[in-house]
């Protein structure tokens, strides 16, 4: 019998093993999350350094700006529209709540 198990170890790299028994599926399995977890507590600088580039640059900063003006107006859009579409579609039901809410990504939409 052979088993065949994918395992993540960082947040875009996984890694796939194969074993043949169960207890041994078990144990590389505990290896695994022993070295994952390191990564996952101390996460790599190179996100926080181009953070961090970007808001001391006035330049860039400015374009970042733009740009999640430009998300959020978008977000607000569909969100307008699905509701527009929801009503003419002859719903009884208030789809107020979906432009009602204007913070964050998600929207609750009580389907």
């Amino acid at each position: 019998m052979h088993m065949h198990v994918f395992w993540p170890i960082t947040r875009t790299t996984a890694c796939t093993y194969t074993v043949s028994a169960a207890q041994e599926a078990a144990r590389v399995e505990s290896q695994m999350k022993a070295v994952a977890r390191p990564m996952y507590s101390n996460p790599p600088l190179h996100g926080a350094l181009l953070v961090a580039s970007i808001l001391q640059d006035s330049g860039l900063r400015a374009t970042w700006l733009s740009e999640v003006a430009g998300m959020a107006t978008r977000i607000l859009d569909v969100r307008a529209l699905l509701r527009s579409n929801l009503e003419q579609l002859g719903s009884q039901h208030s789809w107020a709540h979906i432009t009602d809410q204007v913070r964050g990504l998600q929207a609750t939409l009580a389907l």
